[in-house]
């Protein structure tokens, strides 16, 4: 099962930017089920960028490492502190969910 994760202004957004620069729904991040991570500009106004070897490149799509440095906008960021915002947003979610079931058990006497 591939997961998506937005990244973007909007509060409803995994990972919400509070920079002017980033779109409200600005990017994607795809994991794939080998745990491949791949980025995907959502037609955002300032574009999304790769930083290799000191030159910034801007993409529609593209596999991308913990080890490189991407750009929102004017937002900068190493792809390891966004894969680490991404699995604190899935531990969130997931440990919401179980706090919900558990809840919801209790509720109905389980």
């Amino acid at each position: 099962m591939v997961k998506v994760f937005s990244i973007g202004r909007d509060s409803s957004c995994e990972i919400s930017i509070g920079d002017q620069s980033v779109s409200r729904k600005h990017a994607q991040i795809f994991i794939s089920n080998s745990g491949k991570l791949f980025l995907i500009d959502c037609n955002s106004s300032y574009g999304t960028f790769i930083i290799e070897k000191g030159q910034k490149r801007q993409i529609s799509q593209s596999e991308i490492s913990v080890s490189d440095e991407l750009c929102f906008g004017s937002f900068s960021i190493m792809g390891q502190d966004l894969f680490n915002k991404i699995r604190n947003s899935m531990n969130y979610f997931q440990t919401g969910m179980h706090t919900a079931r558990k809840f919801s058990r209790r509720l109905i006497g389980s």
